[in-house]
């Protein structure tokens, strides 16, 4: 997942202004002003031209046709981003080259999650890590459970806490019992053998690993700066000063935010992600890597 900050629509906006008056009359604040409200888009924009597309892409396949002027649809597919959809699914080996879907491709439409979270759960399989992944796809597709602003964006904090099953309020106590009835789920659908235990160090120090499989893109390595880290695919993002992470030689990043620049300009902020040791990018992505020599002043 990526978060793109961006204005809401006029449109969005005028719907949210109702729901101050909805049981009784009431005061709807804008915290922007007149100016800024009629450079606003007039609508949202409709959905396939927002969304990832690599699940609509990986339906396609799976039917079997790869022009999407095909589909007698209301609104016309973002061909650009349905390319987008393609190339991630190429990376995890979903689709071949030309498009078409491989046997690891079927069983990651089996699974009907996320094609990233699929991919993550089949791998997690293959090193026999059944738990780590379930818990793993679980965090990451659903709600993040802890305030980022207090504990940073590590999963291993997420992970330790889902298995500390003593601490926290009622609410808490609820919401880690709900994960875990997830992740158990989930693990029965993948075929993992899923359990409460607590995780091993070993077992939490492969998290990594596993996002790094599932978002192969988003890989991130310190450059010159301090606090500069490059992705894969040539983006800039950062940490907090406070961050644990902060100081991190290589990330496997699940989510990021672009601070309404878009996917691939500027400088984005790194907001969950998990250490990755820079000794496995070699082995997890042997086929793919190239090496560069760059010249600056």
């Amino acid at each position: 997942r990526s978060l793109v900050t961006e204005p809401a629509s006029r449109a969005s906006a005028e719907q949210r202004k109702g729901r101050a008056g909805r049981l009784a009359p009431g005061l709807c604040i804008r915290l922007w002003s007149q100016e800024s409200d009629a450079r606003r888009a007039a609508v949202d924009c409709p959905e396939l031209s927002r969304c990832d597309m690599a699940g609509v892409a990986l339906s396609l396949a799976t039917w079997g046709t790869n022009e999407a002027s095909e589909l007698q649809l209301l609104e016309p597919l973002d061909l650009p981003r349905l390319e987008q959809g393609r190339d991630l699914l190429q990376r995890l080996g979903a689709l071949d080259s030309a498009n078409r879907i491989t046997p690891h491709g079927q069983s990651i439409a089996s699974l009907g999650t996320h094609p990233r979270l699929a991919h993550l759960l089949l791998c997690a399989k293959d090193k026999n890590l059944g738990t780590l992944g379930a818990r793993l796809a679980i965090l990451l597709g659903e709600r993040d459970p802890l305030d980022r602003r207090e504990v940073g964006a590590d999963l291993a904090k997420r992970l330790i806490w889902l298995q500390d099953g003593q601490s926290g309020d009622r609410g808490a106590l609820q919401v880690r019992e709900r994960y875990h009835r997830l992740a158990e789920e989930l693990g029965r659908q993948a075929g993992l053998d899923v359990h409460r235990e607590r995780l091993t160090k070993e077992e939490l120090d492969l998290a990594g690993e596993l996002v790094a499989l599932a978002y192969p893109e988003r890989v991130a390595l310190r450059s010159s700066g301090d606090n500069d880290l490059l992705t894969a695919m040539g983006l800039h993002l950062d940490l907090p000063n406070k961050d644990s992470l902060r100081g991190a030689q290589a990330l496997a990043v699940a989510e990021a935010d672009f601070l309404g620049l878009g996917p691939g300009r500027g400088t984005g902020r790194v907001l969950t992600a998990a250490m990755l040791p820079p000794g496995s990018l070699a082995r997890l992505f042997r086929d793919q890597l190239t090496r560069k020599a760059v010249l600056t002043w």
